[in-house]
This record gives structure tokens, C-alpha cells and sequence, in this order.
């Protein structure tokens, strides 16, 4: 998770300086906010909480959707390559 963390952090070309991605966020989050308002849009704490909430939410479904992928993809294989005998395994024990 960390090396997740540090490749979404810092930068590819210099490892000392911040990554374009965090510094467009850096920018975007505040400019949207200050255009919100021009145009007299307020963003109650609440709003801002429950649409952090829903994205949350979004992404805790996202990563539940390829997990269970990837354990329907493991049983899967499991299954055929113990039906077919190429499993190094068998319900009984190791080959």
C-alpha cells in the first residue's frame, strides 16, 4: 500500500517533488470552490461531506467488484485445472 501510495504521491521524474497529479488536485479542488461561489453556488459542510460519503462509497464498491473478480477467477482455474489434472494439489492432499 505504501508503494501505491508513493507512486500516486510523488513525482516520476524526481522523487523529491510532489506529482502532477497531486498538484492538479491541489489546484482543481480550490478553483471549483472559488467558482462555485462566483457564480453563487454555496457549498454547505454538508453537501461537501455527503458527496465525499457517495465517492467513498463508489470506491469501496470498486475495489469490492475486482476482488470479487478475482476470487471468482481463482476458483474458477482452480476448478478446471482439478477437473483436468493439472492441479499441483488435489482435495486430498499434494500430488
Amino acid at each position: 500500500m505504501i508503494k501505491i501510495w508513493n507512486w500516486l504521491v510523488y513525482s516520476s521524474k524526481n522523487a523529491e517533488k510532489y506529482s502532477l497529479t497531486i498538484k492538479g488536485l491541489a489546484t482543481f479542488v480550490p478553483s471549483v470552490v472559488a467558482f462555485l461561489a462566483l457564480v453563487n453556488i454555496n457549498i454547505e459542510a454538508n453537501t461537501f461531506l455527503a458527496a465525499i460519503d457517495i465517492l467513498a462509497a463508489v470506491v469501496v464498491a470498486f475495489f469490492a467488484m475486482i476482488s470479487a473478480l478475482y476470487t471468482l477467477t481463482g476458483l474458477i482455474r482452480k476448478l478446471y485445472t482439478t477437473i483436468v489434472g493439472n492441479n499441483a494439489v488435489i482435495i486430498a492432499g499434494r500430488k
